[in-house]
């Protein structure tokens, strides 16, 4: 029980530090690839076009499902195009 109270508290503390910044970009190349990873899915998912999905120097596929998908709920959120 007592390893399962340090888990919590670590993942506590890791979710706290994180969400003092949570507007800003991490890194230099952060918004970069945010910017792709919505390109990614308004090709896919509103263009239809699987060409414009390619991306080149791009470090893993996960990072486009994930926050391509955060980006089109956000945009569809607050209702843009």
């Amino acid at each position: 029980m007592k390893k399962l109270y340090i888990a919590i508290a670590i993942g506590l503390l890791a979710l706290s530090l994180r969400s003092v910044g949570l507007g800003d970009f991490m890194t230099v190349d952060e918004e970069v690839w945010m910017t792709r990873s919505g390109t990614f899915w308004h090709e896919l998912f509103r263009q239809g076009d699987l060409s414009g999905t390619f991306l080149t120097t791009h470090p893993g596929a996960t990072l486009n499902w994930i926050v391509g998908a955060g980006i089109v709920f956000q945009e569809s959120r607050l209702g843009f195009d």
